[in-house]
């Protein structure tokens, strides 16, 4: 693997505005904020990465980040380095991840590859140009839920999420009920609890599941109530994916031992970039899971290098979790197309698109930093 030098490093805090708030178990979410990292090598070519941590996931927070993301920038600076080294730079999974990305897409530039063929390992399947996608749910009462479960249906979806367990289970049921009376055949949805629930209450909503077309249920409970899991995967109603059960690989193996899950969501921007999620996917893979990768509700810097990663994964598997798109006001570029419920990697070289300048000098909070080794 050739090396890198890096001639100058900035980083662009932003903010990106939600449409419409979404309600997870972690709080309400009415904007994301994060840091875009530019990193120009010394022919004037430039890579790019997000950063942008969330509540839930045992990620820094947007302070931490900032300074690991200085650290890091400097340590890159001091000379010429290897793109397989850039997990060692951040210090934290939303800076390394987002330091990698950026060395990946600024390396896959200079020698004119895209950014998937560029990873430093080895899949069984080439990179796949299109990604069936779930479609993400978001409103407060019935009528929202209808309207918005419309439009995705439209779009060609063939999964649609909802999150729950931000409320009274009544209420809950009513919102699913809503949603499950607004689909065509052939789409299923899925229940996202973000850790939500206790036994007690999963077990509750899970006998309510009987007849509605569910595909599957992330992390009914704590995401370090493993054994609470298991019992509830063996109660049998639809399959488990461990979401906030699994942000490091230690956490993979624990989940793994127990049983918890029939099925893993990878989510490459909180697990320190695409190199130590593939390791995850891989070892996920080879104990019989299933591999979702998903967002992070970052922008579509860090969509676009998440779907690379997913493209890289076996076929076959269930809709990966990256039609999030559409959720802001404002994004850094353009969305990533869905057509017939699939998203369009970018093609080209790198990650196949670049911030718009104009969106970024709107969605920046403050002046971009730059980072002097």
């Amino acid at each position: 693997m050739d090396n890198v030098r890096i001639q100058a490093a900035r980083v662009h805090p932003y903010r990106l505005g939600l449409r419409s708030p979404i309600a997870t178990a972690h709080g309400l979410l009415t904007e994301r904020r994060g840091f875009l990292v530019e990193l120009s090598d010394e022919s004037g070519g430039v890579g790019w990465g997000d950063a942008c941590p969330i509540a839930g996931f045992n990620m820094e927070d947007l302070s931490d980040c900032q300074e690991a993301l200085r650290a890091g920038c400097a340590g890159l600076l001091q000379g010429a380095v290897s793109v397989a080294s850039a997990a060692a730079n951040g210090g934290r999974p939303a800076a390394q991840g987002a330091l990698e990305v950026a060395l990946f897409d600024l390396s896959a530039r200079q020698q004119r590859q895209g950014f998937a063929e560029f990873f430093p390992f080895e899949t069984p399947d080439p990179s796949v140009d299109r990604l069936p996608v779930s479609g993400l749910v978001v409103g407060h009462d019935a009528a929202e839920i209808r309207s918005c479960a419309r439009t995705l249906i439209g779009l060609g979806h063939q999964s649609l999420k909802l999150k729950v367990a931000n409320r009274a289970w009544s209420e809950d049921r009513i919102r699913i009920q809503a949603l499950v009376d607004s689909l065509i055949p052939g789409v299923q949805i899925r229940l996202d609890a973000n850790g939500g629930w206790t036994e007690e209450q999963a077990r509750q909503a899970f006998g309510a599941f009987s007849g509605w077309p569910l595909e599957l249920i992330e992390q009914p409970v704590a995401p370090d109530n493993l054994d609470a899991m298991a019992r509830l995967r063996e109660f049998g109603t639809c399959p488990i994916a461990a979401d906030e059960s699994v942000v490091r690989a230690a956490d993979l193996e624990k989940v793994i031992e127990s049983g918890a899950a029939d099925i893993v969501v990878l989510k490459p921007s909180a697990l320190g970039g695409p190199t130590a999620s593939f390791e995850m996917a891989a070892k996920a893979i080879h104990a019989g899971l299933t591999v979702i990768v998903t967002s992070l509700l970052d922008s579509v810097i860090g969509v676009a290098a998440a779907s690379h990663f997913a493209a890289r994964l076996p076929r076959g598997r269930p809709a990966d979790g990256l039609a999030t798109g559409a959720i802001f006001e404002q994004d850094l570029a353009p969305a990533l197309a869905i057509v017939e419920g699939q998203l369009a990697v970018p093609e080209g070289a790198g990650l196949g698109l670049r911030p718009d300048p104009d969106a970024l000098e709107a969605l920046r909070t403050a002046p971009p930093f730059e980072v002097h080794s």
